[in-house]
């Protein structure tokens, strides 16, 4: 999935706007890595840069971490389809 593919699924899955989606994709750039290391970072520059809650910095964090897992199986299952 392209990173346009990708805030395009943030739009539909978070029901957010597409800006606030781009600033989310920026927050993901810049931790590279979704995983339990980087969880409080990037909540806590999510809920910084959104002016967002604890609760919603979670709920957004799961569903981008669903979304990338959910493309990578993609990729795995499928090598040749096209995006």
């Amino acid at each position: 999935m392209n990173k346009t593919g990708f805030i395009k699924k943030l739009e539909e899955k978070l029901g957010y706007d597409e800006g606030k989606c781009i600033i989310i994709s920026s927050v993901i750039d810049d931790h590279f890595i979704v995983g339990v290391n980087n969880k409080d970072k990037i909540k806590a520059d999510l809920k910084e840069k959104l002016e967002i809650g604890e609760e919603e910095a979670d709920r957004i964090y799961n569903i981008v971490s669903e979304t990338i897992a959910g493309g990578i199986k993609d990729k795995i299952l499928h090598p040749f389809k096209k995006d």
